[in-house]
């Protein structure tokens, strides 16, 4: 019935010094829904739309829509609320690589850490040519493997993996377009060494 009109809901949420204007409203054409827009700006920057394909023929229909118009409205209203502002990620100096390189250094258990490019090639290292050369080929490999396989990384969420090297076992991360190989004293526990990575790459504190 054309003369059943729902009651739409217009608010407003200011987030990180920006105001929205969140609006919830019926629209009967070209077919029936209940859709709510995110407008910044004079710009809609977002919709959100639920279909109502059996249209408004009753008192009751009318209800049950203004109904689906408070509950859209909210999840919408709260979800702009709840999500984060996207922050531009620090960018990684060299002043940043050698605090990180260090850091890891000084990990219980770590003996040595190697930098390589993606390609493999050792940024700086203490090992003899023959093996520097191996170790290099072996990190390109691992590289592409972890790129095309996820399965690949064990390293909780970060592309890396455990490899065995010349009798060595040692670990390798992918960070900053680099890739940090460790090599471990005898006994370390390998799950704490990773832990303690991970939450250096984050920034979180110890």
């Amino acid at each position: 019935m054309e003369n059943l009109n729902p009651t739409g809901i217009v608010s407003k949420v200011e987030k990180d010094g920006k105001v929205f204007q969140v609006q919830t409203e019926y629209l009967r054409r070209p077919r029936p829904k209940i859709k709510t827009s995110i407008v910044s700006n004079g710009k809609v920057i977002d919709t959100v739309e639920k279909k109502w394909d059996e249209g408004i023929q009753s008192e009751m229909d009318l209800e049950e829509v203004e109904k689906c118009i408070r509950l859209l409205h909210r999840e919408v209203t709260e979800k702009l609320k709840a999500k984060k502002e996207r922050r531009k990620p620090k960018e990684f100096s060299f002043s940043d690589f050698l605090n990180l390189w260090r850091r890891i250094s000084e990990i219980r258990g770590v003996k040595n850490v190697l930098v390589a490019k993606d390609d493999g090639a050792l940024l700086f290292s203490d090992l003899e040519k023959g093996r520097s050369e191996q170790l290099s080929k072996i990190i390109a490999c691992a590289n592409e493997l972890a790129l095309n396989f996820s399965f690949f990384s064990d390293t909780g969420g970060f592309q890396g993996g455990f490899l065995d090297f010349l009798g060595e076992r040692m670990t390798w991360i992918f960070h900053e377009n680099k890739a940090w190989a460790l090599f471990f004293e005898e006994g370390t526990d390998l799950e704490l060494v990773i832990r303690s990575i991970k939450k250096l790459i984050r920034g979180e504190d110890d």
